[in-house]
């Protein structure tokens, strides 16, 4: 009687070529590269300026981003004006994964490739550059420092790795976001 299978070494040929395959596809697919880790970084920073705005005009409530140089993070606020100066109130939640709204690059592992490099957001009559930008609630760019609110004069911030950039800039007057 003959019995009908595979010998080992036919099974360990199989695997060995299944083995080379799969790693060819995880080193293509798996690795991502600066420019994709770039874009994704701009797109995370433009999406957290959208919500603050799209936050600020359905609530009524300010709303803004908040970014740092030195801490290499960008998180949501909503502008709490009971208090004199208003307080900006870091518990907003991400509305998808409902963690609090803060992308921190140093330690996000896509992210940390990517570095801020300015973070400049300038206001009429001011002569030094914030680190926060708020909305109100009709979605308008503006600054409340307690004393004196501000129209918004520019804002961007540029990230930068392997040598490239990207531009996050909102629009003075519409709060419009784009990426360059």
């Amino acid at each position: 009687m003959r019995q009908v299978g595979y010998t080992l070494v036919e099974v360990l040929v199989v695997v060995l070529i299944v083995g080379v395959v799969a790693a060819a596809v995880i080193g293509t697919y798996g690795s991502v590269d600066a420019e994709q880790t770039l874009d994704v970084a701009a797109a995370e920073v433009a999406a957290a300026f959208r919500f603050a705005r799209s936050e600020s005009i359905r609530s009524g409530e300010p709303h803004g981003v908040a970014a740092s140089v030195s801490t290499q993070r960008v998180r949501v606020y909503r502008l709490d004006e009971s208090a004199s100066p208003p307080l900006q109130d870091f518990s907003i939640r991400h509305p998808v994964d409902k963690q609090l709204y803060h992308l921190d690059f140093s330690s996000h592992p896509l992210l940390a490739p990517v570095k801020m490099t300015i973070v400049a957001f300038w206001w009429s009559g001011s002569i030094v550059p914030t680190t926060s930008l708020g909305f109100d609630p009709s979605g308008t760019p503006k600054y409340d420092d307690g004393v004196s609110v501000r129209m918004l004069s520019s804002a961007s911030i540029t990230l930068a790795a392997a040598g490239r950039t990207r531009l996050v800039s909102v629009a003075p007057m519409t709060g419009r976001v784009t990426v360059q």
